[in-house]
């Protein structure tokens, strides 16, 4: 039995699934990176040139931020529950000339967070975790060495159209910053979006900061 969202925005790994599979030859994000991904690339050229970053793309969806980092050379590991979204990972890497590092599909819940990774990046993937979200941020808060970068995108609560969804958790104003108020925030921003696959406007916080 197909498992759907009612308000067009999945959650669950099996809706992923469905989403991921409905049309094998388009990247629901499409292809190109996220904004948050070539944002975090050019911090980390400030900060540390040519220096290439181990880099966790906690919960890669179709790959196209793990994709964008490996082109840069960068060693990337992927994770993320969806095997169809897993497989075309793989694809759009093929297709761009680069083979990612390490591609784990496996529930992000169950990736050992081991302090690793250089940057840790989490476009639009704690909110999923529901009720778990803020302690999975503060894991890889953990996870993080001294002088390494978070790149995190989360929902929050200026959009009205997922309210009332239990199974997501939304931010409010300016929350996600407060979680970095130890650190060494680069860029904090938030946004209200309207967003196609959803129809509807979507709300985010997005942060980039450094471990101090």
């Amino acid at each position: 039995m197909k498992v759907r969202s009612t308000t067009g925005v999945p959650a669950k790994i099996a809706q992923w699934d469905e989403t991921f599979s409905r049309e094998p030859d388009r990247w629901f994000f499409g292809r190109e990176p996220s904004d948050l991904a070539r944002q975090t690339y050019g911090y980390w050229k400030e900060l540390y040139g040519d220096r290439k970053a181990r880099i966790l793309d906690f919960g890669c969806g179709e790959g196209r931020d793990a994709v964008f980092f490996t082109t840069k050379g960068f060693e990337v590991t992927a994770v993320d529950g969806s095997a169809p979204a897993i497989a075309k990972a793989r694809r759009l890497a093929r297709e761009n000339g680069v083979s990612i590092a390490n591609i784990v599909q496996e529930d992000v819940r169950k990736f050992p967070l081991v302090p690793d990774y250089d940057i840790l990046h989490s476009n639009n993937c704690l909110q999923f975790l529901g009720a778990e979200c803020i302690d999975w941020l503060r894991r890889l808060q953990d996870a993080t060495p001294a002088g390494g970068l978070n790149s995190i995108c989360v929902f929050t609560r200026e959009a009205e159209h997922l309210a009332g969804r239990r199974d997501l958790y939304r931010f409010d104003h300016n929350e996600l910053k407060f979680h970095y108020r130890d650190w060494r925030i680069l860029q904090y921003r938030e946004s209200l979006l309207w967003r196609e696959p959803a129809k509807a406007y979507l709300s985010f916080a997005a942060i980039v900061s450094v471990k101090v």
